[in-house]
């Protein structure tokens, strides 16, 4: 059986100093994601490694997750992106 393709579509990106990436905020629509992924923004296809996974609790959107990505990485990122499964 072949993996559901991961689809997770940016909405807000913050660059806070103190933590140990790119905070990604979005919404996954379709797939698993997995620390130690490498996603792909589909529109420019750069690459984006996750580096940790934080799911927000008490919240009405339950697809809602904060995604820790490599500071290296920041060209993949942008609001509006989709980040999907690399091939």
């Amino acid at each position: 059986m072949t993996p559901t393709r991961v689809h997770f579509a940016i909405v807000e990106v913050f660059d806070i100093a103190s933590r140990g990436g790119l905070l990604v905020v979005g919404h996954l629509t379709s797939g698993v994601i997995h620390q130690g992924m490498t996603l792909s923004n589909e529109a420019n296809n750069r690459t984006a490694r996750v580096i940790a996974i934080e799911f927000l609790t008490g919240t009405h959107e339950p697809d809602r997750r904060t995604l820790v990505i490599d500071r290296a990485d920041a060209a993949a990122i942008e609001p509006g992106a989709t980040l999907v499964t690399t091939n």
